[in-house]
C-alpha cells in the first residue's frame, strides 16, 4: 500500500535536509566564534547537538525525547542517532 505524504510536509523535510547540511560544513567556524566572544550568546544549535551525542553515548541512551521542536532542526540532526525519537 502506498502511503501518502503531504507535498508541504516533503518540501519541508528538504529544506531540513538542505538547512542541516550547510548548518554542518560551518559547524567549527559557528563554534570558534561562539567561544572567541566569550560565550555571551545564546549556545548555538550545534553544540546542543554535541553535548546530545555525548549523553548519549556516556549513558547509553537509546530514547531521545524533545519537548518543543519549533522547526524539528534538533530531531532532524538526531534522527539517525536514536532508536526511538518522541
Amino acid at each position: 500500500m502506498k502511503r501518502f505524504v503531504p507535498k508541504s510536509i516533503l518540501d519541508f523535510l528538504k529544506w531540513q535536509k538542505t538547512k542541516y547540511y550547510n548548518l554542518n560544513k560551518q559547524k567549527e567556524k559557528i563554534i570558534k566564534y561562539w567561544n572567541a566572544n566569550g560565550k555571551i550568546d545564546l549556545t548555538p544549535h550545534v553544540i546542543k547537538q554535541n553535548m546530545i551525542k555525548y549523553f548519549k553515548k556516556e549513558y547509553s541512551i537509546n530514547i531521545f525525547i524533545e519537548a518543543g521542536t519549533f522547526m524539528g532542526e534538533m530531531v532532524y540532526a538526531q534522527r539517525n542517532n536514536f532508536e526511538k525519537i518522541i
